[in-house]
């Protein structure tokens, strides 16, 4: 009983960020690409560790706004997602933990 209690606490947010609810169909990630800084802009000037791989892979690709992350997402037709996750070790594990429970993104495979 006491688990049941927790697990709705810890659901109540996500259901209510709209999140849970997307339109459109998951994109499946097959490869995520992290980077910690980007200097300026993802293209046009000095590049940062972001900017190759943006320009290379993510050019033409639309940003997915992601509540609690660093950056928007980037993803590819091929399953290619980047974003620029933060300075730091909390920083950057809260982007991934962010961009890790959105609904719109598969990151993991599920286990059958």
């Amino acid at each position: 009983m006491f688990n049941n209690k927790v697990l709705s606490l810890f659901a109540l947010p996500l259901l209510m960020s709209g999140q849970a609810f997307a339109d459109d169909a998951p994109i499946k990630v097959k490869v995520f690409i992290g980077s910690m800084f980007e200097i300026g802009k993802n293209t046009g000037d000095k590049a940062g560790e972001f900017q190759h791989w943006y320009e290379r892979y993510f050019k033409n690709s639309q940003p997915i706004t992601v509540k609690g992350a660093a950056s928007p997402v980037f993803c590819n037709d091929d399953g290619v997602c980047g974003s620029v996750l933060g300075m730091g070790k909390v920083a950057s594990s809260s982007s991934v933990q962010a961009i890790c429970l959105i609904q719109s993104l598969i990151c993991l495979k599920p286990i059958s």
